[in-house]
């Protein structure tokens, strides 16, 4: 998931528009840190991850400039790809924090 960020993060200079599958990503992971079931210092964690995440994504959409097309294509693979990761995992070891 830090991959994930760094990505954005690099993203972050480039375009304007939101890219929904990050979207996505960053409300399952902000509705996992929101779980009850899970211990306090897991949900710090993802909390701190879902920060870092929304903070790249809110300066990607600040940007004036259009990022080519192939790392917007790159970036929404990845985001695309976390959240089925993150899905996965969630769904075998505490699905009710998928909710």
């Amino acid at each position: 998931m830090i991959r994930l960020a760094l990505l954005l993060a690099a993203l972050a200079s480039c375009g304007k528009e939101r890219i929904s599958e990050c979207d996505a990503l960053l409300a399952t992971i902000e509705t996992i840190a929101a779980c009850e079931k899970l211990p306090a210092e897991a949900r710090e964690a993802v909390k701190a991850k879902a920060k870092v995440i929304r903070a790249a994504l809110d300066q990607i959409e600040e940007r004036s400039d259009r990022a080519p097309q192939s790392q917007v294509d790159a970036i929404t693979a990845n985001c695309r790809d976390h959240l089925k990761t993150i899905r996965e995992q969630y769904a075998k070891v505490a699905p009710e924090c998928l909710k």
